[in-house]
């Protein structure tokens, strides 16, 4: 049976039906290797093989990384959501950063999260003062901007926002909550904010555990 790629499809969620399509084939033979896994997922989305389907994940993700801020579906994002970005701008102006990074998203995020039923932050122990004191270990500082400077996000920042969005279509969720923003950076391998949550065992298992509690967080 053919399946359709979603939207915003994500290389890494290919990659992790592609490691549960092998564990499921080596019921059936345990020889199989992950190549036969992803060249049988290639053929289910309808591609001859697993490095044609990489190839055009990778080039809708090269487009949209370079897309205006329309693509990144801000009217889906929770209020709480909203409020992360909001915050994570002001973040990023205290330390005279030139764009928004994903640590900023991170310290936004934390502001914005405190109070959520999930309590996502509280349960690893996070506080916005310890989380800030790590961020500035690990990025440099400069004066800060005033509010009238306008500060975009890096390209960094907007692949993890799109992968967010891909983290909410994936699971069939209309909005985009402060959890999928979280599961943007941890996509984001190369991100300071991505090391933070690791050490804080925020992984992604755990971050998508935690969203049936964090859906009504607008309430």
């Amino acid at each position: 049976m053919s399946r359709d790629l979603p939207r915003r499809p994500s290389l890494e969620h290919l990659k992790k039906q592609a490691k549960l399509l092998l564990r499921q084939l080596k019921q059936h033979d345990p020889a199989a290797r992950l190549t036969a896994a992803q060249h049988a997922l290639a053929l289910e989305y309808g591609f001859v093989s697993w490095r044609e389907l990489k190839t055009h994940v990778q080039n809708i993700a090269a487009q949209e990384s370079h897309a205006p801020s329309t693509a990144f579906a801000f009217g889906r994002y929770t209020s709480k959501a909203r409020l992360a970005l909001f915050f994570s701008r002001d973040e990023a102006g205290k330390t005279g950063s030139a764009f928004i990074d994903p640590e900023h998203v991170l310290l936004g995020s934390i502001r914005a999260g405190r109070g959520l039923k999930g309590r996502i932050f509280e349960r690893v122990h996070i506080s916005l003062d310890a989380a800030r004191e790590k961020v500035s270990r690990m990025v440099r500082a400069g004066e800060s901007l005033p509010y009238s400077v306008e500060i975009p996000f890096s390209e960094t920042t907007k692949k993890v926002l799109l992968a967010a969005a891909g983290e909410a279509d994936e699971m069939g969720h209309g909005s985009i909550g402060i959890a999928h923003l979280l599961l943007g950076i941890i996509n984001c391998k190369r991100s300071t904010a991505r090391s933070l949550l690791t050490d804080w065992g925020m992984t992604a298992p755990r971050v998508r555990k935690d969203l049936a509690q964090l859906l009504n967080e607008e309430t």
